[in-house]
Parts: C-alpha cells; sequence; structure tokens
C-alpha cells in the first residue's frame, strides 16, 4: 500500500476511535479500509475493542449501506480480515465473538449479508466468509 495513503488511513482510524461520535456515513469505507490495513490484527481488533467509540463506529459502518455491492467489497473484506486465526485464539475467541457481535446485533447489516446470500448476490468470497461468521458467532 502507498505509505500516504497507510499514514492517512492510520489517522483516520485513530480518529475515529479517539471521538465521541460514531464513524460518519461519507467516511464508513475508508473507515473499514483503515481496519483492514493495519498489519497486526489482534492489537487493531484491541484498539477497537479498548476504545469507547471503536465497536459502535464498526457496527454504524456496516448499517449505513445494504446495497449488494457494498456488501460484496466492503463487508467481506472486513469479515475476511476478522477470519485471522490469531484473533480467534485471543482468550479463547472471546475478542472476535465481541467484534461479531457488535457487527450483526442489532441485525441490519446481518440481514443485508443474508439477503444478498439468499438472491444468490454474495461473491463466492461473499459465501466464504458468511459460513465463517455463522460457525463463529
Amino acid at each position: 500500500m502507498d505509505p500516504v495513503r497507510a499514514a492517512k488511513l492510520d489517522t483516520l482510524f485513530k480518529k475515529t476511535l479517539r471521538s465521541s461520535n460514531p464513524v460518519p456515513s461519507s467516511q464508513k469505507e475508508l473507515f473499514i479500509a483503515a481496519i483492514c490495513a493495519k498489519g497486526d490484527r489482534v492489537a487493531c481488533i484491541s484498539e477497537i475493542i479498548r476504545s469507547g467509540n471503536g465497536l459502535a463506529s464498526l457496527q454504524v459502518a456496516l448499517r449505513y449501506d445494504s446495497n449488494v455491492m457494498f456488501v460484496n467489497n466492503h463487508a467481506v473484506k472486513i469479515l475476511d480480515y476478522l477470519r485471522a486465526p490469531e484473533i480467534e485464539e485471543v482468550s479463547s475467541g472471546q475478542y472476535l465473538q465481541k467484534v461479531l457481535m457488535a457487527m450483526v446485533m442489532p441485525p441490519v447489516f446481518w440481514e443485508s449479508l443474508c439477503s444478498a446470500y439468499n438472491t444468490k448476490q454474495l461473491s463466492g468470497e461473499g459465501e466464504y466468509v458468511i459460513s465463517f461468521t455463522i460457525l463463529m458467532s
């Protein structure tokens, strides 16, 4: 990744976690990209969980847009990012459970994901990560 883009995504990530408000709609894709750009996945998820705004921002970012393009591009990327074995191993999977529960409750995002699956609009990678999500939740 371009170092300038990486720095901007890191700044957005940190700013969002420090904010008292969830990520705005206009920055939902960038926030998801900022998470996925983090090399140390356990540290990233730890920061999201520890911050007062991380889980809420992730939840809101996934709720803003329920169209199939968003689901197949951005939602699938964050779910794929979470599939890392090292995240699953932390605290016997409790870190992963906290993040997944924030993503699917309330079920706005989950319903979009299932709708794309049921109407056969989910990409192959999307079908794979939805299986993972079901197994882990």
